[in-house]
């Protein structure tokens, strides 16, 4: 009974969390300042911590699951709270020591602490291997890598970390280049090059260090782990927060993720020939990326359930405008 009890309220947590996004999406008050390059440093820092403490989504709910994952620790539900949590104040998230940051780092010592052992740990491995670098989540990281973790944690931390210094050496290489940029073009370099960049400071780099360590992970990875699974979970939308185990259409090994990586770090980066890209436009037609050799091309992914997501389609069209 119990147990049930508790299911409701996380699956009222879920739903609460889902009105408070579309509410939110649908408010045209909620859109971003317009930036302008004869903005200040001061004024745009000023902008960014009254964004801080903006009641978002985000805000208002991720520390209520956080304190649900607190309130029922001796329940495994506790650790579906707790993945979303980190989802929301991990990856998606460039307001350092918000509220959803914080409670994302304080989530990440919950797992530490207690769930080292629970299979779908491998999800947040992923999860963070993309987000804003922390001492917290690449120690978080190297703890999966431990001889008492089962085979998928050590596999799957390995990979992540791999996928997380790599992530670290490019943000370090982006904040490199703002420095040395005269004009700042945008929000998003103004942010990067006054928040980021300082915050990516504070933290133990070296680049030789890095690389060879990325070789490392992902040669020990795919040596080792090449015949296993990777087991796959998620939680289907934005009102569903119970993480799920799904069987995936195309089974993949440890071993072909870390080849995978490989091939794409060695051969997609700047100034590379872009791979063939095969998909549909809009209209449902058949279109290569080879279709638009010699024009500039702004690839994306997004969701349509994700608001930022959709905030940004009006600057895509206006960029694809300029460039046409």
């Amino acid at each position: 009974a119990a147990e049930n009890s508790a299911a409701d309220e996380l699956r009222q947590l879920g739903l609460e969390y889902d009105s408070l996004c579309r509410a939110f999406d649908a408010d045209s008050s909620n859109e971003q300042p317009e930036y302008t390059n004869e903005m200040t440093d001061e004024v745009f820092l000023e902008q960014y911590d009254s964004s801080r403490s903006e009641m978002t989504p985000d805000h208002v709910m991720v520390p209520r699951f956080l304190a649900y994952a607190k309130t029922h620790s001796d329940l495994p539900l506790a650790f579906d709270a707790i993945a979303f949590v980190i989802q929301r104040g991990g990856p998606p998230t460039g307001a350092l020591n918000a509220p959803p940051w914080e409670c994302k780092e304080q989530a990440i010592d919950i797992v530490k602490t207690h769930y080292m052992n629970e299979p779908r740990v491998v999800y947040l491995f992923d999860l963070l291997s993309e987000s804003i670098p922390s001492e917290k989540t690449e120690s978080f990281l190297r703890a999966g890598l431990q001889d008492d973790c089962a085979p998928h944690t050590r596999a799957a931390a390995g990979l992540a970390l791999a996928k997380y210094l790599h992530g670290h050496d490019r943000r370090r290489h982006r904040s490199s280049r703002l420095k040395d940029k005269v004009r700042i073009d945008s929000g998003f370099e103004r942010h990067w090059k006054l928040v980021i960049t300082p915050h990516l400071e504070t933290l133990a780099y070296d680049r030789d260090a890095v690389s060879d360590e990325v070789k490392m992970l992902l040669n020990h990875v795919a040596t080792k782990y090449s015949d296993l699974d990777v087991p796959e979970f998620r939680s289907p939308g934005l009102g569903n927060v119970f993480l799920q185990s799904v069987s995936s259409k195309q089974p993949r090994t440890y071993g072909d993720l870390a080849h995978s990586l490989e091939i794409s770090w060695d051969e997609l980066g700047p100034g590379n020939k872009a791979p063939e890209i095969v998909g549909q436009d809009s209209e449902l037609q058949q279109f290569r990326l080879s279709n638009y050799k010699g024009k500039v091309v702004l690839l994306t992914f997004s969701a349509n359930w994700c608001a930022p997501c959709k905030r940004l389609y009006p600057v895509y069209r206006a960029v694809a405008e300029k460039f046409d």
